[in-house]
């Protein structure tokens, strides 16, 4: 889950606060493998979604069209 409210740190701005679940309690680092703990920072990359950037701009006109539709 991430906070609903960025957080300023003094060396890297605003930044969300998250909670995760890993699959693994270790990571291998040059063959070692390296235990991991709470508390630990991370630099991750969300996905938040699957689409084309072209699908990004016509959203609003699919969404404009399928509201049209829609008998009241």
């Amino acid at each position: 889950s991430v906070s609903n409210d960025a957080i300023e740190d003094e060396k890297l701005g605003l930044v969300y606060s998250t909670r995760i679940q890993l699959k693994e309690k270790t990571l291998q680092v040059g063959g070692k493998a390296i235990a991991l703990s709470p508390g630990m920072a991370v630099q991750a990359e969300v996905k938040t979604d699957k689409r084309r950037v072209i699908d990004y701009f016509l959203s609003p006109l699919k969404e404009y069209v399928d509201e049209s539709l829609i008998e009241r």
